[in-house]
């Protein structure tokens, strides 16, 4: 759109991927990163809230079948004979509708939570993993093709931002 860019530094791969590897390096070797870690992995995953709310629809849930059961053995009662048959079997039915209605709006709302609870406890499964491969970091990280190495990497680094120019120390990296 017009604007020119004036920014010409490269660095190569490599010193990057070399930078970050040296630091991820370093952080697992600290032993209060490893500390903090242990803390926020070995912690369970709260879902009580959420087991709560399960536990009030399935109640909900219950009495609504309870409630459906009732209006269909009121309708299995009707006498053929009632001169008001035909209306009271609508107005049932009707309220029978309505019944199914709700259960399926409950039942709906419950599976969303359920799904919530799972993806919770696999997002915990998946912090855990990444722990476990940052304590073998050293093991693992020589053994993979480029592509893992790059998959790695991704899975718990968002952003890496470089300095302009090599810092006196060496330092690529910002952050």
């Amino acid at each position: 759109d017009g604007h020119t860019c004036i920014y010409n530094k490269q660095w190569k791969e490599e010193m990057i991927n070399d930078a970050v590897v040296e630091i991820i390096r370093k952080l697992v070797r600290n032993e209060r990163f490893a500390e903090a870690l242990k803390k926020k992995i070995g912690g369970r995953v709260d879902t009580s809230e959420i087991d709560k709310e399960i536990g009030n629809y399935e109640c909900q849930l219950r009495q609504m079948n309870g409630s459906k059961k009732n209006i269909e053995k009121q309708i299995d009662s009707l006498s053929i004979d009632d001169r008001h048959y035909e209306r009271k079997l609508s107005d049932l039915q009707d309220r029978l509708d309505n019944m199914y209605d709700e259960i399926a709006g409950l039942e709906e709302v419950r599976e969303g939570l359920i799904i919530r609870k799972k993806n919770i406890e696999m997002n915990k499964i998946s912090i855990d993993n990444i722990y476990k491969y940052l304590i073998n970091f050293d093991k693992l990280y020589d053994e993979f093709t480029d592509d893992e190495k790059r998959v790695f990497l991704s899975s718990f680094i968002d952003e890496i931002l470089i300095y302009e120019d090599q810092q006196e120390n060496g330092q690529l990296l910002k952050r």
